[in-house]
C-alpha cells in the first residue's frame, strides 16, 4: 500500500518552522492525510487541539544546546558523545588557554 504523503503549503512554512527552531522555541505541526484539506500546516504553540481522525499532531522540539566550559580532558569525549546525538555544542574556554606561549630570552 502506498500513502500519498501532502506537502506543505508553501516554502514559507519550511522558512518559519527553520526561523523558530533557530531561535530555540517548540514547535507544533499538524498534517491532514484523510478527508479533505490535506495538508500540513504550522501551528501557534498556544493553540488548542482536538484530536481527529485522519490528523497527525507533532511537535518539533529544539535541539539540546550543551555548554562546556575549560579545557579538561574530558571534554573531547563529552564533545564526541554530545555529537553523537546531535546536540548543539559550545565549548568556552578561559582566554589564558588561548594565549600563546613564546619563548622569552632570559
Amino acid at each position: 500500500m502506498i500513502e500519498r504523503i501532502p506537502a506543505a503549503d508553501t516554502a514559507e512554512n519550511l522558512t518559519l518552522l527553520a526561523s523558530k527552531i533557530s531561535s530555540r522555541e517548540l514547535c507544533r505541526v499538524r498534517t491532514r492525510f484523510e478527508g479533505e484539506n490535506l495538508r500540513s500546516e504550522l501551528l501557534p504553540n498556544e493553540a488548542f487541539m482536538i484530536e481527529e481522525p485522519g490528523t497527525l499532531l507533532h511537535t518539533i522540539r529544539p535541539p539540546v544546546r550543551l555548554l562546556l566550559f575549560g579545557n579538561g580532558p574530558e571534554i573531547e569525549p563529552i564533545q564526541a558523545l554530545a555529537g553523537d546525538l546531535k546536540w548543539t555544542v559550545e565549548h568556552l574556554m578561559h582566554p589564558l588557554d588561548y594565549r600563546v606561549e613564546k619563548d622569552v630570552p632570559g
